[in-house]
């Protein structure tokens, strides 16, 4: 192991970077699904800020995993977890989007077992988690490799390469291949301290300005510019450049009981705004779209946050191998 990592236990950064990422998304970008306009949705900007908040929540699940303790059955301890904090909501809301006509019989069965990535199109909004559970999958790995950064790099590099080639052969969802370095990435600093000089931070943030370029390019009639292999960079870059500069301050501050509990509920507001969002437009759905979007962030988004920490709070009694009030070591 290298310089002395920075541990990744309850820290205001990382819940603030988690709740952030989360609520530009369903705040923000997922919008126009229920807003008839929605100003400045097809900027660049919007396409790269797109990018970097996806980047940075694989990012921080990454460098919150590769803390995990590892002693005794650690992997089943692992996956058990992951199983029950996971993997069972997951299941829940896929079937809540079955109901709801989100998605199809195909696409549910095709999520259920993760395989959705690799046999797209992936279900609406829940690819999030359908490649996220992949890279839980292969945490253990990742983790165990991470001793050694060779050991990390090499497995890493194998895993991009098969990727590409099934992309090539058979077409997958390429957003897997987008965001998997930043997993990887975020085990790999969970074990050793992030860059620290003015130098090293100068050089990671001119990089990652760099790497914004080709997002920014990005022609609409393309595609967005989240599914282009071309964001990877910036996937990667982007996020550890604010992760990087934001940690310089995680020694400065705790996170209050309310950042503490959003933050680590941030997975679940993620999981559950659509079907919630699609539920009040069935209701009633304001003609204006200024009433559209006060009538979803004003309302749907407290009831979102509000089943979010329910939701938390459900999963934390049925993880019983863990206290109740612990800091989260999963995203």
């Amino acid at each position: 192991m290298t310089d002395q990592p920075q541990r990744a236990g309850r820290s205001a950064v990382i819940d603030a970077v988690r709740l952030g990422g989360v609520l530009y998304i369903v705040g923000y970008f997922h919008l126009p699904w229920y807003v008839s306009y929605v100003p400045g949705i097809g900027n660049p900007l919007v396409k790269a800020a797109v990018v970097l908040a996806l980047g940075l929540f694989v990012l921080v699940s990454g460098y919150l995993l590769g803390n995990t303790d590892r002693s005794g059955q650690w992997v089943t301890r692992f996956y058990r977890r992951r199983f029950v904090r996971i993997y069972v909501p997951f299941v829940l809301t896929s079937i809540v989007f079955l109901a709801m006509s989100l998605e199809d019989l195909a696409t549910f069965a095709k999520s259920i077992f993760l395989v959705a990535m690799f046999l797209p199109p992936p279900p609406l909004t829940l690819w999030f988690v359908t490649m996220i559970g992949l890279f839980y999958v292969l945490a253990p790995v990742l983790i165990t490799a991470s001793e050694r950064p060779v050991g990390l790099l090499l497995i890493a590099a194998a895993t991009m390469a098969a990727l590409l080639i099934y992309h090539g052969l058979w077409r997958l969802d390429p957003r897997i291949a987008i965001y998997f370095p930043d997993f990887a990435a975020g085990i790999y600093f969970s074990r050793r301290a992030l860059p620290r000089s003015p130098v090293a931070l100068v050089a990671l943030v001119a990089l990652a300005a760099l790497s914004v370029v080709p997002v920014w390019l990005n022609r609409p009639e393309a595609g967005p510019a989240e599914f282009a292999l071309e964001a990877t960079p910036c996937a990667l870059l982007a996020p550890l450049a604010v992760f990087t500069v934001a940690m310089r301050f995680a020694g400065q501050f705790r996170s209050p009981p309310v950042l503490s509990v959003l933050g680590e509920a941030s997975f679940f507001i993620y999981l559950l705004h659509r079907p919630i969002y699609r539920a009040l437009t069935l209701v009633w759905q304001p003609r204006e779209p200024p009433a559209q979007a006060t009538y979803i962030l004003l309302i749907g988004l407290p009831l979102v946050v509000a089943a979010s920490v329910a939701a938390l709070f459900i999963t934390r009694r049925l993880n019983f191998h863990r206290a109740p009030l612990a800091a989260s070591r999963s995203a």
